[in-house]
């Protein structure tokens, strides 16, 4: 029971890490400002020292690779909700009414928090 337990509770830290590393990467690729790419494109061509032919290429390499980001999230956002929410269901069956309500307290937390990155990720995306 207690193997069990530990498995799902590891399994929704597990999805947890994933969605968080695939909305990390998915925001810094796809959506992050054009500005703060153009910086970092900058910043990349000097420091390599690249031609005019090696730029456009890595212009084309980047955005195939913002467009293969972009479907993928599109495609597995999906499973991998579902994932989460077969996941926060079982770990739910296990609870006690008193820890469900912990439970739920902390995913509500968790999701307010995610909010308020992105809201102000954004905002700081629109000032500059």
């Amino acid at each position: 029971m207690f193997i069990r337990r530990f498995q799902l509770i590891g399994l929704l830290v597990l999805c947890f890490l994933v969605g968080a590393v695939t909305g990390t990467v998915y925001e810094s690729l796809a959506s992050g400002s054009s500005r703060k790419r153009h910086v970092r494109m900058s910043d990349m061509v000097a420091k390599l020292d690249l031609s005019v032919a090696q730029k456009a290429e890595l212009d084309k390499v980047l955005a195939e690779g913002r467009k293969c980001m972009v479907d993928l999230n599109t495609t597995y956002r999906p499973e991998f909700e579902n994932v989460k929410q077969t996941t926060r269901a079982q770990i739910q069956d296990l609870l006690t009414d008193d820890q469900r309500t912990e439970f739920d307290r902390m995913l509500a937390q968790q999701q307010d928090r995610r909010h308020r990155f992105y809201r102000s990720r954004s905002q700081s995306d629109k000032a500059e």
